[in-house]
């Protein structure tokens, strides 16, 4: 199902970024102007998009991410004392 899911989303990313692109290259006309052609236009959009989402990513989601890792690095830290101490007797 997430993999359905994932190509769902993204066949829906592609169209739309081939949407703007196409959009964007007819009301601009940039490849007489400036001689770029659509790829041109994808990795812009694509920096755009990076450098929306990676900022937001980095400020929340990472953070989260290594405080979770050393709670449950922590919590596997004690119980394995407990263990050890509980053999022990």
């Amino acid at each position: 199902l997430a993999v359905l899911v994932g190509l769902g989303w993204d066949h829906a990313f592609e169209a739309c970024t081939e949407a703007m692109v196409n959009g964007l290259e007819h009301k601009f006309d940039w490849n007489s102007k400036f001689g770029w052609q659509p790829v041109v236009s994808k990795i812009l959009l694509a920096l755009l998009l990076c450098g929306v989402v990676v900022p937001g990513w980095a400020l929340y989601i990472l953070p989260t991410a290594k405080k979770l890792k050393e709670e449950e690095e922590e919590v596997s830290d004690g119980s394995e004392t407990e263990s050890l101490a509980f053999d022990s007797e």
